[in-house]
C-alpha cells in the first residue's frame, strides 16, 4: 500500500476517519493524502445568467487548515510516514476519483456518521453515495470505531457470480495491512451447500494462489440477518462487501433492510468497487489497441 486518500470537512466524524487512517499509515508506512473539496455554488440571475461562486481566499483558509493538520500529524507520528494535502473547487465524488486514479491510490478512508445502527445511519451520508461511485476501495469509518489492532476483514459475498475483482483488491489490501481473510457466504435458500463441500475455497485458492483465507457459511432468511448474527458471533475488525449493481449485497443499501441490520458502529465497512480506475485504464487500453 502506497497511498491513502483522507477527505475532510474538519468534523468529528472527519478527524476520526484521519486518526484511523493514521494508524493504517503506521502499519504500511504509506503516503497519506488530506483532501477538503470545496463545493462551487452556482447561481443565477433574472436573465438565465448562471455565475459560479469562487472565493480563492476561502480556499486559502482550507488549505492553511490542512497544512497545519498535516504537519501536527506528522511530528505526532515522528515522521515516520508521508502527509500531503489537497483543497480545491468541484464536485465531491469527481474531485475524490480523479484524485485517486492520478495519485493511483489503494484506498479511502472517510468518515461516517454511525450510532446503533452503522448501515441505516451511515448510507444516508456523503460516504455512502460515494461507495458506489468510487474507482478505488472505500472504507467508511464510523464515529466510535478506532484501531488497535488489525487481524481479519471479512467479505461477504454469496458467490453465485465471479468475485476475482472484488477479492483481488481485498487480498492484496489484506496483504499490506497484514490482516487475514474470511470469506462469509450467505445462503438465504435452499441451494447446493457449495462451501461445505470444499468447492468454493478450491476454486478460488486454484486462482488466488499463496492467499490466506478461511471460509465461513451462514444460513439466514435474509442477507441482513445472516451478516448480523456472524459479526456478532465473530470478531472481524472490517466488514467488506463487493459493490456493483447485480450483487445481492445491493439490498443493505434499501432502508428497509438496513433498519433490520443493527451492527453497532464499532468497526469499518470496506467498499470494494466493480470497476477500479486501474481496470478502466486497463480496458480503455485495450480498446485503443484494438481501434488502433
Amino acid at each position: 500500500m502506497k497511498t491513502l486518500l483522507v477527505p475532510t470537512d474538519f468534523s468529528d466524524n472527519a478527524t476520526n476517519a484521519i486518526r484511523y487512517a493514521v494508524a493504517l499509515a503506521n502499519i504500511t508506512s504509506c503516503r497519506l493524502v488530506l483532501v477538503h473539496v470545496m463545493a462551487i455554488q452556482v447561481m443565477t440571475t433574472a436573465e438565465s445568467t448562471a455565475y459560479t461562486s469562487y472565493d480563492p481566499r476561502v480556499q486559502r483558509y482550507h488549505t492553511d487548515k490542512l497544512k497545519a493538520i498535516a504537519h501536527q500529524l506528522q511530528l505526532e507520528n515522528a515522521f515516520k510516514f508521508e502527509v500531503g494535502y489537497v483543497c480545491q473547487y468541484g464536485s465531491f465524488h469527481d474531485v475524490l476519483n480523479e484524485l485517486a486514479s492520478n495519485m493511483q491510490a489503494d484506498l479511502v478512508v472517510m468518515g461516517a456518521r454511525g450510532t446503533t445502527n452503522f448501515l441505516d445511519r451511515a448510507f444516508g451520508t456523503t460516504a455512502a453515495t460515494y461507495i458506489k461511485e468510487a474507482v478505488c476501495p472505500v472504507l467508511a469509518v464510523p464515529a466510535a470505531a478506532s484501531l488497535s489492532e488489525l487481524k481479519t476483514i471479512a467479505f461477504a459475498a454469496d458467490f453465485s457470480d465471479k468475485n476475482d475483482i472484488f477479492l483481488q483488491q481485498l487480498f492484496q489490501l489484506a496483504e499490506s495491512l497484514g490482516a487475514k481473510v474470511c470469506l462469509v457466504q450467505i445462503i438465504t435458500k435452499p441451494q447446493v451447500p457449495t462451501v461445505a463441500g470444499n468447492l468454493v475455497p478450491q476454486d478460488i485458492a486454484s486462482r488466488f494462489t499463496d492467499r490466506n483465507f478461511s471460509v465461513a457459511q451462514e444460513k439466514a432468511h435474509s442477507v441482513a440477518a445472516g451478516i448480523k448474527h456472524f459479526v456478532s458471533e465473530n470478531k472481524i475488525d472490517i466488514l467488506a462487501l463487493a459493490i456493483h449493481e447485480k450483487s445481492f449485497l445491493q439490498d443493505l443499501f434499501h432502508r428497509s433492510i438496513s433498519k433490520r441490520l443493527a451492527l453497532g458502529a464499532h468497526f469499518p465497512l470496506l467498499g470494494l468497487p466493480e470497476k477500479p480506475y486501474w481496470l478502466q485504464d486497463l480496458q480503455q487500453h485495450e480498446s485503443e489497441a484494438v481501434t488502433g
